[in-house]
């Protein structure tokens, strides 16, 4: 095994942490900023781009959610 693909999985389970942490959270904007990390860390995780432009999209949307939820506080 290389460097590279040990220093991946890590990133991977860090980032699996958090996703299963962020499901354990009530409220919805912690949620949403624990979902953020988690994909930060899947897109840099990823080699592939479109991959890459999948992950940075669902980060995109998570971050409007948020500042919907604080304009209509639901």
């Amino acid at each position: 095994m290389t460097i590279n693909f040990i220093i991946a999985q890590i990133i991977g389970i860090f980032a699996l942490i958090i996703l299963m942490l962020s499901f354990q959270k009530n409220e919805k904007t912690l949620l949403l900023k624990y979902q953020i990390i988690s994909s930060l860390l899947y897109a840099i995780q990823i080699a592939t781009i479109i991959e890459l432009i999948s992950a940075l999209i669902a980060i995109y949307r998570f971050d409007i959610k948020i500042k919907l939820n604080k304009n209509n506080e639901i």
